[in-house]
C-alpha cells in the first residue's frame, strides 16, 4: 500500500488524514440527506417551513420565509420549491439540494395558491383577480392572466399546457392555455370553490367547495360538470391516493378528512384528525398521505389504504401546506 505524502512531519500527515476522512463524511452525511423525500410545511403562524423527512415522519428543519406562508408548490424538476406569503405579498425561493431560502420576492398584493411547470411560476393574486405568471430562470414577471374574482386554487396540467382556476367568489373554474397564456374555457361548480387537484390519470377535476360542503368532479377535457359529492363541513382542499381510486377531502369545521371512492363517487369513510385541517399531500409511495393541521400545530399521516391514522408529526404554528408540499 502506497502512503499518502504528507511532507517531513508525521503529524501534519495525520491531521491531513483526518481532515479527508471528517470531509468524507460530512459530504456522504449532505448527500444522504438531500436523497430523502421531504415534505415542505408552511407555517402562518411563525413564518416558517417546517422540512420533513416523509420516510421517518419527523422535521428535519426549519427555513425562515416571508410574512405568513401559506401556498407551496415543490417542483417536478426537483430544483426548486416555492411559498407564497400573503402577509408581505412575496414569494419565497427554496433550493431543494441545499434546503436554504435563496430569495425572498415581491410579486403582488394577496398571493395565495401556487404553482411551477419547468420553466414558470404561476401566483394567484387573492385581492387582483389575476394570475401572475413569473420565469422561475429570472424571478421576473412575464405575463398576466385576468381571473375570476379572488382566484384561490391551482392545478396545472404539464403534458397538455393547462392551468385550472377556481375563483371562490365567482363559482367557477376557468382553463387556460400556459403557452399563450389565454383564457380557453370557464366551467361553473359548486359554492365557493377553494382547492382543486387533477387525477393521475389526467382525467378528472376535483374541486372542494367550502360553503355548500361538496365536491365538484369536472372532466378536464371536455370542461363538462360531472358530479357534485357531499363531503364535511367546509371542504378546503384534495389530494389522490392507491392510483387516484380515492380522493381525500380535508374538512374544515368537522376536524376531518372525506375518502371518496372515486368510481362511484361516494364517501367510503370519514377519519377524525386534529384541529382545523387543511392542505393534503399524498407521499411518492401513493398510499400515505399527509394532512396539516393549522390550529394544533400538527400533520397527521393518513393510510389510505387502511382508512386510518398511523403517524402524528409535531410542526410549526398554524401550518397549512395549501398546494404541493412533497418533493418527487
Amino acid at each position: 500500500m502506497t502512503r499518502p505524502w504528507c511532507g517531513p512531519s508525521q503529524t501534519l500527515c495525520i491531521l491531513i488524514a483526518l481532515v479527508i476522512v471528517s470531509s468524507s463524511g460530512t459530504a456522504q452525511a449532505q448527500a444522504q440527506a438531500q436523497a430523502r423525500p421531504q415534505a415542505f410545511i408552511t407555517n402562518q403562524g411563525d413564518n416558517t417551513v417546517s422540512v420533513v423527512d416523509i420516510n421517518t415522519h419527523t422535521t428535519l428543519k426549519t427555513l425562515l420565509v416571508g410574512k405568513e406562508p401559506a401556498g407551496i408548490s415543490v417542483c417536478a424538476d426537483g430544483k426548486n420549491a416555492y411559498v407564497s406569503n400573503p402577509g408581505d405579498g412575496t414569494v419565497s425561493v427554496i433550493a431543494l439540494p441545499s434546503l436554504k431560502v435563496v430569495d425572498t420576492i415581491p410579486v403582488s398584493d394577496g398571493p395565495l395558491a401556487i404553482v411551477c411547470d419547468e420553466k414558470l411560476l404561476f401566483v394567484a393574486d387573492w385581492y387582483n383577480n389575476t394570475i401572475n405568471a413569473l420565469a422561475r430562470s429570472t424571478l421576473k414577471q412575464v405575463g398576466a392572466i385576468a381571473a375570476g374574482r379572488a382566484p384561490s386554487g391551482l392545478a396545472l396540467d404539464a403534458r397538455r399546457n393547462r392551468l385550472y382556476v377556481t375563483n371562490r367568489d365567482d363559482d367557477t373554474v376557468m382553463e387556460i392555455d400556459t403557452d399563450s397564456l389565454q383564457l380557453l374555457r370557464t366551467t361553473q361548480t359548486g359554492h365557493k370553490p377553494w382547492g382543486i387537484t387533477l387525477s393521475p390519470r389526467l382525467r378528472h377535476l376535483y374541486i372542494a367547495n367550502v360553503q355548500d360542503n361538496s365536491v365538484s368532479v369536472v372532466d378536464a377535457s371536455s370542461m363538462k360538470h360531472l358530479a357534485q359529492i357531499p363531503v364535511g363541513e367546509r371542504p378546503y382542499a384534495v389530494s389522490f391516493a392507491l392510483e387516484g381510486s380515492r380522493a381525500l377531502v380535508s374538512n374544515q369545521y368537522d376536524n376531518s378528512v372525506s375518502i371518496i371512492d372515486t368510481e362511484s363517487m361516494k364517501v367510503e369513510s370519514v377519519l377524525e384528525v386534529d384541529e382545523y385541517p387543511e392542505g393534503v399531500n399524498t407521499l411518492p409511495d401513493d398510499r400515505h398521505v399527509y394532512v396539516a393541521n393549522w390550529f394544533s400545530n400538527t400533520v397527521t399521516v393518513i393510510d389510505a389504504r387502511k382508512s386510518e391514522i398511523v403517524a402524528t408529526i409535531e410542526v410549526g404554528d398554524g401550518p397549512r401546506a395549501y398546494g404541493n408540499a412533497v418533493n418527487p
